[in-house]
């Protein structure tokens, strides 16, 4: 899969379970290596990122609270979101780990779990 999502902030809180495969959370500051059974809370405003340096993907269940927003506006959301991942993507946003500088932090913690 080899993809990176730049840490980012959501207004809610999340639960993220691992249900399958492996990846890694990057969250204040820190990289945890998320393996099958991992869970983990995401409280509100903590910019988050994700890295999959394995070739295999990640299957995940994310739990979201949303309080009382209407899950219309959610799933319209979903719908357009593979659309503005493109968009960001042609502007320069990274969402390969190839694409990172060599001396990249994500880069050097997935070559550390390779040694495992």
């Amino acid at each position: 899969m080899r993809q990176y999502c730049e840490p980012h902030a959501h207004p809610t809180e999340s639960i993220i379970y691992t249900a399958k495969g492996e990846w890694v959370l990057y969250s204040e500051g820190k990289r945890y290596h998320m393996k099958e059974g991992s869970l983990f809370f995401m409280p509100p405003d903590i910019e988050t990122g994700y890295e999959v340096p394995f070739a295999s993907p990640a299957t995940l269940l994310i739990i979201k609270f949303e309080g009382e927003k209407d899950p219309e506006e959610f799933l319209k959301y979903l719908e357009g979101l593979k659309d503005r991942l493109s968009e960001s993507e042609q502007k320069g946003e990274i969402f390969k780990i190839s694409a990172l500088p060599m001396n990249h932090p994500a880069r050097s913690f997935s070559e550390s779990l390779k040694q495992i």
